[in-house]
């Protein structure tokens, strides 16, 4: 019995670096895990209450202000419907006739008739720009464009160009870029 002592201590050491330690590793890798979701929780708790007191704030304004914002930042790609818009604004208060209408992404600078390219940036805003031709007057050129100015559209007009002639009528290119939500 001179060394039943000593063997329960060597049996006792085995047992700790054998069992006891790697749980007490995996006990210190579930802690650390149970603090990264307890974090992930607080900050989707955080997310959720942010949306409900923003949903609120949106719930407060009218609702034609509501439509003008939606008019202003549209939440989807509606070309068609800017292009409708545009080609109503033109030839109905102006006499204007649109031509060579291009649809190209915003960032890249290319104009592929029909093609739209979506920005692929972080934002959460998408970009289209728009391009168009027509020939009218001066005059009817600025109130043209004072006109898209005072729309509710987002437009910034990246592109302008004037071919003069000897007559009132003058050849002018447009191209400016509009956004949308994602």
């Amino acid at each position: 019995m001179k060394y039943g002592p000593i063997i329960f201590i060597i049996l006792a050491v085995g047992i700790f670096f054998t069992y006891v330690q790697p749980q007490n590793e995996k006990l210190l890798e579930l802690k650390k895990t149970e603090v990264q979701y307890t974090s992930a929780q607080k900050q989707a708790n955080d997310l959720r209450t942010t949306r409900e007191n923003l949903q609120d704030t949106f719930k407060k304004i009218n609702r034609q202000d509501q439509e003008r914002l939606k008019l202003m930042l549209p939440d989807g790609v509606d070309n068609v419907r800017l292009l409708l818009d545009l080609t109503e604004l033109a030839r109905q208060q102006f006499g204007i006739e649109l031509s060579t209408i291009n649809i190209s992404s915003g960032g890249s600078g290319e104009e592929d008739s029909g093609k739209i390219i979506i920005d692929n940036a972080n934002t959460g805003v998408g970009t289209v720009r728009v391009s168009f031709n027509f020939i009218t007057t001066y005059e009817e050129y600025k109130e043209f464009l004072q006109a898209l100015e005072k729309s509710l559209r987002l437009f910034d007009i990246k592109r302008l160009t004037v071919r003069t002639s000897e007559g009132p009528l003058n050849s002018y290119s447009v191209a400016f870029d509009t956004y949308w939500l994602r």
